[in-house]
């Protein structure tokens, strides 16, 4: 959760927006119901909510296929979804006061858009996140250089190999730590295991990723990056 705070702290800042323009909506739409002389212009609001509404929810639905592009999809849904909320209360306020039947509608309809948007927002998240893991990927992978130089000591010998990676044997009784291995950069360090990629890796240069245990085999030195 740590980690994924600076990926998430933007469509947190989207949502919370979002939600403040919802409010001030509904805001006007409360006020509309309580002036009994515009009947006719809540019915045209109505009208234009409900067509917007319905488009939106169309273009995501075109966009779950493959038409547009899957964020304004998600975003599309949520946002749909609320706007048909929207002439749904607005078309059911002249009697819901009267009817039963324009409660439920609304009731309804509340607990239709609530899973519309729930579904809108954890699709659009992980949406983004991958985005952001690509791009981060593309950086990583353009300059290598911008990651921690990482230096392996192990007590037996892990034969790596790869492009730029050297091992060394280094004089000691059998229990320390006698091979030395440079050329690595640090990816990540997650769940007590280091993932490390070659200073020159490339997606196209053939040279692995490797996945090391932390279990008290091996020791990782780190190294400020020159960036």
């Amino acid at each position: 959760m740590l980690r994924s705070t600076g990926v998430i702290f933007r469509p947190i800042t989207f949502m919370l927006g979002a939600f403040v323009l919802g409010a001030i909506c509904l805001l006007g739409i409360n006020a509309m119901e309580r002036l009994p002389d515009h009947a006719r212009a809540r019915r045209r609001v109505g009208f234009l909510m409900s067509a917007t509404g319905v488009t939106l929810i169309v273009i995501s639905l075109f966009g779950a296929a493959g038409r547009f592009p899957p964020l304004t999809s998600a975003i599309f849904l949520g946002a749909g979804s609320f706007v048909l909320y929207c002439s749904v209360k607005i078309f059911t306020g002249s009697f819901v006061s009267r009817a039963e039947s324009g409660l439920q509608a609304r009731s309804a309809s509340f607990v239709l858009t609530a899973a519309a948007i729930v579904i809108s927002l954890f699709w659009a998240t992980s949406i983004y996140a991958q985005k952001s893991g690509s791009a981060l990927s593309v950086y990583i992978e353009a300059d290598t250089s911008s990651r921690p130089e990482a230096i392996i000591y192990s007590r037996v010998p892990l034969h790596l190999a790869g492009s730029g990676i050297t091992e060394t044997a280094l004089p000691g009784s059998a229990d320390s730590q006698n091979f030395k291995y440079t050329g690595y950069r640090l990816l990540i360090y997650s769940n007590e295991r280091w993932f490390l990629i070659p200073s020159a890796w490339s997606r196209s240069g053939g040279d692995p990723a490797v996945v090391l245990a932390d279990n008290g085999s091996i020791r990782v030195d780190l190294l400020p990056s020159t960036k």
